[in-house]
């Protein structure tokens, strides 16, 4: 709908600076009074929800006294209230965990939005699926028995990079051992190994607190490979812009990592479409690069897109037919992390191929995988789609 965008992220910036940000001479401007129509306030519901915004979203909305009574109202009123006692929730097992690490003498790096949420206006704001704590390789085992017989938490099933634990509440914890996923972005892979030498605990604690240039060139290298999976919402956008925003920062040493990297055209355009949306600034250069992006990210919401995720594997892989190759035989390195004995039986890779794709028939995700293969076969197929696979080359995420 027409100005929906604009609006709601001016709402969006009013909330995260804590200033009125012009946002009733905008909608003045847009709809010709100081009311939002309801059909728009239906359609940022639902927008801002896709994108795990609707509580920063209803809480300017009341602040404005741009709700009326109804079911709309509620429904913000709902999301808000929800964010509230997420974060309650989170927060009380986050300091657990920490406690518990603490107690146990286990070195542990905070990440994401555990600690991102202390730059915004009030922590609830930065609502989190999770709880992400980094720790050496060599304490993953002793992190684990940590969680599993004091916090009573349930292990699940290991991945490259971390382990999830879920604990009573249904509370879930990532515990990484590695901020490199799958070798999927090698050069910005290279930075992020060494997370560790950007790592210090003023108080000589065990809770470690990442550098500000680490956290942000981490911020910025975690959005580039969502873009590769299926793309990122405007919360990662909103989390950007705050931390440029909303505290001290020394430019060049960011800069450097983030040349580093191989990342500087991507966070160059992802500032670029943050102050769009939450400075109202025109893009100067690249005005169509930005408008493919805004495209991108607002169809992916939180947790990217199916559709967006093959097209941009496909064309990683330089086919659709090698991708979906790919996804029924699953290659070495990803099904060793599966079945872990086929490193000792690698003349038997076949044999443990069709184990994961009798794995596969058996808890019902067929359906998925036919729902993958038509989305395989119109990727790239639209002029969107061909902007959207150029753009990210120009980024280099993809090849």
């Amino acid at each position: 709908m027409k100005h929906l965008l604009e609006i709601m992220t001016c709402l969006i910036r009013s909330v995260l600076s804590d200033e009125e940000c012009g946002v009733m001479p905008k909608i003045r401007e847009c709809y010709g009074k100081e009311q939002i129509p309801e059909e728009v306030l239906e359609r940022m519901l639902v927008i801002s929800s896709f994108h795990g915004m609707a509580h920063v979203v209803g809480t300017a909305l009341e602040r404005y006294n741009l709700l009326e009574d109804g079911k709309i109202k509620d429904e913000f009123d709902k999301r808000i209230k929800d964010a509230k006692n997420k974060f309650a929730l989170t927060d009380t097992e986050f300091e657990r965990i920490c406690f518990a690490l603490e107690n146990a003498k286990i070195a542990f790096l905070p990440l994401k939005g555990a600690v991102i949420r202390d730059f915004y206006p009030e922590k609830w704001m930065r609502s989190s699926a999770d709880i992400d704590v980094l720790v050496h390789k060599e304490d993953v085992e002793k992190a684990g028995e940590v969680l599993e017989k004091e916090l009573l938490y349930q292990k699940g099933k290991s991945s490259a990079h971390d382990i999830p634990y879920t604990a009573l509440n249904g509370m879930t914890l990532e515990l990484h051992f590695d901020l490199v996923e799958e070798k999927r972005m090698p050069q910005a892979e290279k930075v992020l190994n060494r997370v560790w030498e950007y790592a210090s605990c003023p108080d000589n604690s065990c809770k470690h607190e990442m550098s500000d240039d680490m956290f942000y060139y981490y911020h910025i290298a975690h959005m580039a490979k969502h873009m590769e999976e299926g793309g990122i919402g405007i919360k990662a956008f909103a989390d950007l812009w705050v931390l440029d925003n909303r505290k001290e920062f020394d430019e060049n040493k960011r800069e450097k990592l983030i040349i580093e990297g191989g990342l500087f055209e991507f966070e160059k355009a992802a500032k670029a479409l943050a102050a769009k949306w939450f400075d109202g600034v025109k893009p100067q250069e690249d005005a169509d690069t930005i408008l493919t992006l805004e495209k991108y990210v607002v169809k992916a919401g939180t947790y990217g897109t199916l559709d967006n995720r093959v097209s941009v594997s496909s064309a990683n892989k330089g086919s659709r037919g090698k991708y979906l190759f790919s996804r029924v035989f699953m290659p070495y390195e990803k099904l060793v992390l599966i079945f872990p004995s086929l490193e000792k039986h690698k003349n038997m890779i076949f044999f443990y191929q069709i184990a994961r794709i009798g794995h596969i028939i058996k808890h019902g995700r067929v359906k998925s995988g036919l729902e993958e293969a038509k989305a395989a076969e119109k990727s790239g197929k639209d002029p969107e789609s061909e902007k959207t696979l150029e753009m990210l080359k120009k980024f280099g995420i993809i090849k």
